[in-house]
């Protein structure tokens, strides 16, 4: 009868450590999502739950990186850099500037206050000077082209959409509505701030975020121009000109394996020990 009782006090062990296991996990979906530029290759690890996402960033030269935690509720981020044991959390308005392909002061509004009216020339002393420039017009938006082309990624339909990124340079991106998808970040190490925020190649998650869509491949490449028509009779319309040689990418983000997994729940919530950092002046209390 004690060997009985001793093992039924095993089992009982045995099982609550199983049930305490399985009730401290969290399903959660994995999606990794790999960088690469000039040989080198970055992995970006989502691990997302309902209501939370974490974003690692997994390179042999920096084993120390920032941490992004997202509330999937509000959309609001918190940057966690291990370092320093520091967290900040940001609003999701902070990370939706207004996007716009020029710097935002030739996109202001006309001032309503006018300048003073010129003063009149004398007569005779000669002719009255050239009327101001009109201002400047505001400049076109920068948005994502939706084309014709599909292809599935990894069991997920996907439209490609492109965007222009400066002369000659154009993003490839096959995006996804599917369900299921967290909002797309990159890794974000630096506060938000609008003015780095307007120059589209590096605005462009924010345009996928903003259409609700995750990008399932993108490709920053050289657009490389259709070859000049040669009219009847120049000189070179009878052997076939050469081609411009094309371009390999500058840079591809491409989402490699999406798995299911468990994970510790405490891996999606802000550590308690991190000091809170804020960016507004800390003004001193009066002594």
């Amino acid at each position: 009868m004690p060997i009985l009782r001793s093992i039924l006090s095993v089992s009982a062990v045995i099982l609550l450590g199983s049930a305490t296991k399985s009730i401290g996990e969290e399903k959660a979906k994995v999606i990794l999502l790999r960088q690469s530029a000039s040989g080198q290759e970055i992995d970006f690890t989502y691990t997302c739950t309902n209501t939370r996402a974490r974003i690692d960033q997994f390179r042999p030269a920096d084993p120390v990186s920032a941490i992004n935690l997202i509330d999937l509720k509000n959309g609001d981020l918190t940057l966690l850099t291990p370092h320093n044991r520091a967290r900040s959390t940001y609003p999701s308005r902070a990370f939706l500037p207004e996007i716009q392909a020029q710097p935002p002061s030739l996109a202001q509004p006309p001032s309503p206050v006018q300048p003073p009216p010129l003063p009149q020339p004398s007569p005779g002393v000669g002719p009255p000077p050239p009327p101001p420039p009109p201002p400047a017009s505001p400049p076109e938006a920068v948005k994502l082209e939706p084309t014709e082309d599909t292809m599935e990624i990894l069991g997920h339909s996907c439209i490609r959409h492109t965007l222009r990124t400066g002369p000659g340079t154009v993003l490839d991106l096959w995006l996804t509505d599917d369900a299921g998808f967290p909002p797309f970040y990159l890794l974000t190490s630096q506060p938000p701030s609008p003015s780095r925020h307007r120059i589209p190649h590096e605005v462009w998650p924010h345009l996928v975020r903003e259409a609700g869509k995750f990008a399932m491949r993108v490709v920053h490449r050289h657009e490389n121009p259709a070859p000049a028509e040669v009219p009847d009779g120049h000189p070179d319309k009878d052997p076939p000109r050469e081609e411009p040689a094309k371009q390999g990418p500058i840079m591809t983000w491409e989402v490699i394996s999406i798995t299911s997994s468990k994970v510790d729940p405490t891996r999606l919530e802000i550590p308690p020990d991190y000091l809170e950092v804020t960016d507004e002046p800390v003004v001193p209390e009066p002594r």
